[in-house]
């Protein structure tokens, strides 16, 4: 029957990002929160800076990436993964967006006319989901929404950014370079020849590496390189299932539903492209439907990736190297110029089983000395070993069900090579029909409440010798069909934090009914009114493509599950008490209907709730449960984004997560057998959300004092603050007015996106009244700032000045009045070497000489830089000098004179920390040990 329709040709629906970016993109979705159940663990292994820009190089855990699909994904070990830098990723959602027609809204198309049929084949009438990551842990999701068809491509897309983070995007007609610059200016080039392909060279880039960032200010840059690994990942990308027609008879095609499993399969053995069926391959079982209105599994895609490892990071003379094997890193080696600053090593532990997988045993942090190293241990739960057959944790419900009732049919994974596409799909086998129809989805929500913690991390042991114990259970949430299921992965249930010195603290953690990532009682309105085409043969027997989103309950896959209400336990040495966080998890989305020609419905309008999954209301209890605390948060949703064609992915941190276009079959009377398609959009209402009110209440006794923080902002375009004011219990009042440079004060700086600066305050507390006033160059430096006192047209003073060299260094800074002062600076421009009293800096140039100053600024010789500061104070016999030499791997003092040639010195481990200062007479004046926070 299925050759019986004249089927426009099936598009593969969706292939997402590689799977190393995957275990990064885990953050975005699943935040690391109290209302997730996820553990907040990240230990700070370096920061490289450069001037103005930083490069944070963090090793973090998440329970959501020990998964056996994850299991050779992170990049340190199975959940762990270390951040270094950035990277863009995408899924294509239907077809490329650099690469397609655009389906118009509102037109009709009939696929009897070949450019109808061509446009339908081939046109795309999704947006690709896009990730964001910057070094900064600025995280956010983007689209390209359709402006139309005509001009260059800036002109057909406007970039739509969730939660707008400011920043300005530009690329090129084929996606081949990405350049972001953020709200103060710094600007981050993603791309070039650092892309993650699949293995097939048809289908474009699904992923962008961070290659460099540059800062305006100073002209300097940091630069990152990549190198492919040998490791290949496998996306599990589009599904399609088919529903049975109610009709007698032999079963026909009453519908076709896309399924996207957005988890990424990986082989232990061997390249799958050479074996049939590859050796050592384990299978999946997955429950599903084979009778009358169940869903059925008809053909799996798998795009396999070569994925781009982090080689290294260097900003002037100082790289950060990384060496891995087999994708994941052994060693991270931090050097300035040819000396060695810090080596980081991990410990792996291999676990042969059915999936091989490796554990981060230990980090070693060790300096450039014989200094005793940093060490962090890491121990994890052995009662289980992952499988591709079981699902522990409910993270994917994967498992085989023989509960009573379930139908149910097993696949094995078998890669087999699809011509047509240049993925692969799967082949199955085995079959089974129970008598009852299945639940919605066809697969087994419950997980395993007894191995829910198998080979999860339970303890961390820092360098003090001091420990975190974790102990997890599993999560539970209320099913499609209001009933209490086990599964979204595992959730904290306590944590025991023990110091170095014996004394513990622990949290012991509760939560309340916990919401899907979507709102259950729209399930079955997403099942049947989601569609995108419709079909329909002479037999009257119509096929429907529908996509429903990966991480949504009715399929599964890495289930998100949000607590409205988690409570926290502590209990130490000191006493105990108890902290509630309350979020907002209430009707994640409101719609509007209309209908059709045919009267058929559709949703017209869509408004998403702004503040789904943010904090309301955090209460203190003392021991005895009394509220000693009450914070409470009201948030702004004026700010609205309204878009009108196209579709919006559930990745977007927005929950925005079906079809904007909406198509309905119509008939027509000069073309029988025929389909005509008519479109319809649906307006999508994204608020931005800002915190708008903040009320902080204590107890004492029978008596109370409050404070309430008022927030307003410049428009509704963006997230700058134009007024706080602050309300006390006493009715004492303070606000605080805001004024920002734009286009007209400082058109240089507006056009590289440096629009947080302050360009005017005004603050008045009670009756007092205050200005402040900055002027900044063309750089964005701030050169002058002015103040001014009392109500009306203010009258400003000059209070500082302040003047830059090329690079951004500061030449002279001095109050209004007072002495100027002076700098000259070093170690390749970047470090303050003399600090000059009493001197302008165009006299201290006149004195110096322009040829003298610059070679005091490229020299990094102690030695050589020595002699050039005593030639300093010879030269300005009557001015004020203060000089620093420094280490320059360190880039930290080692030795400073004062005016009265007073020497200090400063000494350090070989981990970079000051240890001890000595004064004149090589007397101590201060020492430092080191205790570690956890």
């Amino acid at each position: 029957m299925a050759q019986d329709i004249p089927e426009v040709s099936v598009k593969r629906d969706v292939i997402p990002p590689s799977p190393r970016a995957r275990t990064f993109q885990v953050y975005g979705n699943i935040p690391v929160d109290y209302s997730t159940g996820v553990p907040h663990i990240e230990i700070p292994l370096y920061t490289l800076t450069y001037g103005n820009i930083s490069v944070p190089v963090t090793l973090r855990y998440h329970t959501h990436n020990v998964q056996p699909f994850k299991a050779k994904d992170g990049n340190s070990g199975l959940g762990w993964v270390v951040e270094c830098g950035g990277s863009i990723n995408r899924s294509i959602v239907g077809q490329p967006d650099e690469a397609s027609g655009i389906i118009e809204p509102g037109k009709e198309y009939n696929e009897n006319q070949e450019s109808d049929y061509h446009e339908l084949n081939f046109g795309d009438e999704r947006c690709d989901a896009f990730d964001l990551t910057l070094p900064n842990g600025t995280a956010a999701s983007f689209f390209l929404e359709c402006k139309g068809e005509n001009g260059s491509f800036s002109d057909r897309f406007n970039f739509h950014l969730t939660p707008n983070i400011e920043a300005k995007i530009v690329t090129d007609s084929d996606l081949e370079n990405f350049t972001i610059t953020d709200n103060k200016g710094i600007i981050y080039e993603f791309g070039g020849k650092y892309k993650e392909f699949m293995s097939d060279s048809s289908v474009p880039a699904c992923g962008w590496k961070l290659h460099k960032i540059t800062d305006p200010q100073t002209n300097r840059s940091v630069l990152f390189t990549y190198t492919s690994a040998s490791q290949k990942g496998y996306s599990l990308g589009s599904f399609h299932s088919i529903l049975y027609d109610e009709a007698p008879g032999a079963p026909v095609y009453d519908g076709v539903e896309d399924l996207k499993l957005q988890y990424w399969a990986l082989h232990p053995e061997g390249d799958p492209c050479t074996h049939y069926p590859p050796s050592g391959v384990e299978y999946l079982e997955m429950c599903m439907g084979a009778k009358k209105n169940d869903y059925v599994i008809e053909d799996i895609y798998c795009y396999p990736y070569s994925i781009e490892e982090i080689q290294t990071v260097t900003a002037g003379y100082e790289t950060m190297s990384f060496i891995a094997n087999d994708g994941v890193i052994e060693k991270i080696r931090i050097t300035r110029g040819a000396k060695l600053v810090r080596e980081i090593s991990f410990q792996m532990e291999s676990l042969t089983g059915r999936v091989p997988v490796k554990l981060l045993k230990s980090v070693i942090i060790k300096g450039s000395d014989n200094t005793t190293p940093e060490v962090y241990q890491f121990e994890y739960d052995r009662e289980k070993w992952v499988n591709y057959s079981s699902d522990y944790w409910g993270f994917y419900t994967g498992r085989y069900s023989t509960r009573d009732g379930m139908c149910t049919q097993k696949r094995k994974i078998y890669y087999t090579p699809l011509s047509a596409s240049g993925g692969y799909t799967f082949d199955y086998e085995g079959f089974y029909e129970a008598p009852r129809q299945i639940e919605l989805g066809t697969v087994e929500f419950e997980a395993d409440p007894g191995g829910c913690k198998a080979n999860l991390l339970t303890k961390v042991i820092y360098p003090t010798k001091g420990y975190t114990i974790l102990e997890y259970e599993s999560g539970q949430y209320l099913s499609i069909l209001k009933k209490t299921e086990y599964g979204g992965g595992p959730r904290i249930k306590r944590m025991t934090d023990v110091s170095g010195e014996g004394q513990s603290v622990t949290r012991q953690f509760s939560y309340s009914t916990a919401s899907l990532a979507d709102d259950p009682a729209n399930i079955n309105l997403y099942l049947k009114r989601r569609m995108n085409l419709h079909f329909i043969n002479t037999m009257g027997y119509y096929r429907t493509w529908q996509t429903v989103i990966s991480n949504q309950p009715f399929w599964g896959a890495d289930i998100n599950v949000h607590y409205p209400v988690v409570d926290i336990h502590y209990e130490s040495e000191k006493g105990s008490y108890k902290e509630r966080y309350i979020y907002d998890y209430d009707k994640p989305k409101r719609h509007l209907y209309n209908v059709t020609s045919t009267g058929e419905p559709f949703i017209s309008e869509l408004f998403v709730n702004p503040q789904y999954g943010k904090l309301k209301k955090k209460i203190l209890y003392n021991a005895d449960n009394k509220v000693v605390q009450n914070e409470t948060y009201v948030y702004d949703t004026t700010r609205r984004t309204v878009i009108n064609n196209r579709f919006v992915s559930s990745q977007l941190a927005s929950h925005v997560d079906f079809h904007i276009i909406r198509s309905i079959r119509k008939s027509h009377p000069n073309f029988l057998p025929s389909r005509i398609y008519e479109y319809y959009d649906c307006k999508v209402h994204i608020s931005n959300l800002r915190l708008a009110e903040k009320t902080i209440t204590s107890y004492l006794g029978n008596d109370s004092v409050s404070i309430q923080e008022k927030y307003s902002y410049t428009g509704d375009s963006d997230f700058r603050i134009a007024t706080k004011s602050a309300i006390q219990s006493d009715k004492s009042t303070k606000t605080v007015n805001y004024k920002y440079i734009d286009a007209s004060t400082n058109a240089a700086m507006f056009q590289k996106n440096m629009i947080n600066n302050v360009q005017e305050v005004y603050s008045q507390h009670n009756s007092n009244c205050q200005w402040v006033k900055n002027e900044y160059d063309r750089n964005g430096l701030l050169s002058r700032i002015y103040t001014a006192q009392g109500k009306g047209t203010p009258l400003y003073k000059l209070r500082i000045e302040n003047s830059y060299d090329i690079r951004g260094n500061v030449t002279s800074s001095g109050k209004s009045g007072d002495y100027p002062t002076c700098y000259l600076w070093g170690y390749d421009n970047m470090l303050p070497v003399a600090k000059i009293e009493g001197m302008e800096y165009a006299q201290l140039l006149l004195r110096l000489g322009a040829a003298f100053i610059s070679s005091i600024g490229k020299c990094s010789d102690n030695t050589v830089l020595s002699q050039y500061l005593t030639k300093v104070r010879l030269l300005i016999p009557t001015s004020l000098v203060t000089t620093f030499l420094y280490d320059p791997a360190l880039k930290q003092p080692i030795q400073t004179y004062d005016p009265s040639m007073r020497e200090t010195v400063y000494l350090y481990d070989g981990l970079g920390r000051l240890i001890s200062i000595k004064g004149p007479d090589n007397r101590i004046l201060e020492r430092y040990n080191y205790h570690y926070q956890h």
